[in-house]
Parts: C-alpha cells; sequence; structure tokens
C-alpha cells in the first residue's frame, strides 16, 4: 500500500510496483480507447457516458501518482470517493431506464444532492487525515474507510436491484420485438437491445465486486484488529504470497468500475466506432442484417409498450 519511492521493506515495494505498472497499462487503454471515442462519437455516447469516461480516466491517473508518490491518507480518500461518485451515476443510468420520463428531472436532482453529500464528505475526511500516513492505519481511518466501503457497498445493491428490473424488462420487450417482427430494422433492433442487456449487467455487476471486496477487507482489518498495528498488517504485505493476494484485492477495490464503464462504453460499441471486431462476439449475421447505419446512437430503449 502506498508509493513506490517510500515503501519500507521489499514486499511492500514489489506490491506497489505491480499495482503502478498494472494501473498505467490501464491508463494508457483508457486514454487511447477515449481518443478514438470521441474523435468518432457522432451522438453513439450520451453525455453522462462521457462524464463516466472522462471520470475513470482522472481516476485512473489519480492511482497511477498514488502508487507512485503517494505518502498522505489524502490519497486513497480521493480515489475512494471518485468510486462513489461512478457507482452514483451508474444508479441514476439504471433508475432512469425504468423510471417514467416525468421524473427524470427529480432523480437528477437526487444525483446531484448525493454528489454534493460526497464531495463534502471527501473534503471532511482530507481535512481530518491528509497529515496520516498510508503506511500507519489509525482507528479514525479504519472507520471512514469502513463507512464509505459500506455507503459504496449499498449504491451498489442499489444499482444490482434497479439492473435486474432492466435486464427482466428489455428480455420482455425482446420477447415483443419477437412477435411483432413486422419492421425491417428488427434485426438492429435485437442487436441494440443484446447489447444494452449485457451493459446493464456489466453496470449491475461490478459495483458489487468492487464494493464488496472494500467492504469484507475493511470489516476484517477492523473487527480483528486491537491495534494499530495489528490493522496494518492486513494491508502491508510480508510475504510473496500477501504481496500477490493484496495486490489483486487493491486493484479489484479501485478499478472495477473504471473498467466496466469501458467495457460498456467502448468495448460493447466497437462496432459503431467503425471497428468490426467486437469482443462480444455476436454473430456476423446479425451484423449482415443490419439496415440502420453505424453511427447510428444506441438510445436507452423505450419499454412503453410493456408498461
Amino acid at each position: 500500500m502506498g508509493a513506490l519511492y517510500k515503501c519500507q521493506s521489499n514486499y511492500q515495494c514489489s506490491e506497489s510496483l505491480i499495482d503502478l505498472i498494472i494501473s498505467s497499462g490501464i491508463l494508457y487503454y483508457f486514454i487511447m480507447k477515449a481518443k478514438l471515442m470521441f474523435e468518432r462519437n457522432n451522438g453513439i455516447l450520451l453525455l453522462i457516458d462521457q462524464a463516466l469516461c472522462a471520470i475513470s480516466i482522472f481516476q485512473m491517473m489519480l492511482q497511477v501518482l498514488y502508487f507512485m508518490f503517494a505518502k498522505s491518507n489524502i490519497w486513497l480518500i480521493s480515489l475512494r470517493s471518485i468510486g462513489l461518485v461512478l457507482e452514483l451515476l451508474i444508479c441514476i443510468i439504471l433508475i432512469s431506464v425504468i423510471l417514467e420520463k416525468e421524473k427524470h428531472e427529480q432523480l437528477f436532482n437526487a444525483g446531484r444532492f448525493g454528489l454534493l453529500l460526497i464531495g463534502l464528505y471527501w473534503l471532511y475526511q482530507g481535512l481530518n487525515h491528509y497529515q496520516e500516513s498510508v503506511y500507519i492505519i489509525v482507528e479514525k481511518q479504519q472507520i471512514s474507510n469502513l463507512f464509505m466501503s459500506f455507503i459504496g457497498l449499498m449504491l451498489s445493491i442499489v444499482a444490482f436491484v434497479f439492473g435486474f428490473q432492466c435486464v427482466h424488462q428489455l428480455h420482455q420487450y425482446k420477447e415483443y420485438l419477437k412477435l411483432d417482427n413486422k419492421n425491417d430494422s428488427f434485426a438492429h433492433q435485437l442487436l441494440k437491445l443484446e447489447t444494452r442487456i449485457i451493459q446493464i449487467k456489466i453496470l449491475k455487476l461490478s459495483g458489487l465486486v468492487q464494493f464488496g471486496v472494500q467492504f469484507c477487507w475493511d470489516s476484517l482489518a477492523y473487527f480483528l484488529s486491537s491495534t494499530t498495528i495489528e490493522c496494518t498488517r492486513y494491508f502491508m504485505p510480508t510475504t510473496l504470497s500477501t504481496v500477490l493476494i493484496y495486490s489483486v484485492l487493491k486493484l479489484i477495490s479501485l478499478t472495477t468500475l473504471p473498467v466496466a464503464v469501458f467495457l460498456v462504453c467502448y468495448e460493447c460499441n466497437k462496432e459503431y466506432f467503425g471497428i468490426n471486431h467486437n469482443i462480444w462476439n455476436f454473430s456476423r449475421s446479425h451484423r449482415s442484417l443490419k439496415v440502420l447505419p453505424d453511427h447510428e446512437q444506441l438510445k436507452y430503449v423505450e419499454m412503453s409498450e410493456i408498461k
């Protein structure tokens, strides 16, 4: 945990180096794909999609700096706060899919209020913990970490519940299209639905993975340790096996959401950015039957017929 140049043992240096290399690789991938997406957007990505991509890139930049130079706990607090922002935006997206348009403004206002609370909490924690070292985890820092991971877990559960409802309704709409497939754009609509279902599944599960790992790790450290030294051992590797385990856990607990965002925004939309090879391996027959232009926006599916 913490910066490479401040590591206090070979094991800590090894863990920081692994995290730095992987985070740098992910950041490079994000920048290259974001450049491609923004150059060829043509309405494919909505404003909130672009915001998610920008926030994900910013988090990975901060994460790379964290593994290189961090010595204050404010770095980790900032990374966790950005994770909460991403999860809150994902909640807004998933809820808006099934919520009536008349209530969207209320939803967005609630989202703005949530972002304000996260910002105020980050400011409060930053002022109180900016002098604390990432290598010494005191009790109030344990409580802060546990609280943030708990809030993230609650948000991810909300996203999962609404995501489950979205997928259910999309499957219903898919069956509706199959029964009423007189429209020439049926195959294209079916492909859009399949893509949207995959995207929603990724979004609803990614938060559970990230904050589930984060919360379990924080809980384990808090409830099974009685002193600061014991708690710190749950985050500082002391053997080769803990180097690998902590590296994996740390990357999962910080990077799952940003990676999920780019899977949804870029990988699921490769074909619409002019790239023919899609990692989801939709059959070529679906591609060949499309009658609408590739640059048409993948809008959220209207499901008024089945409500």
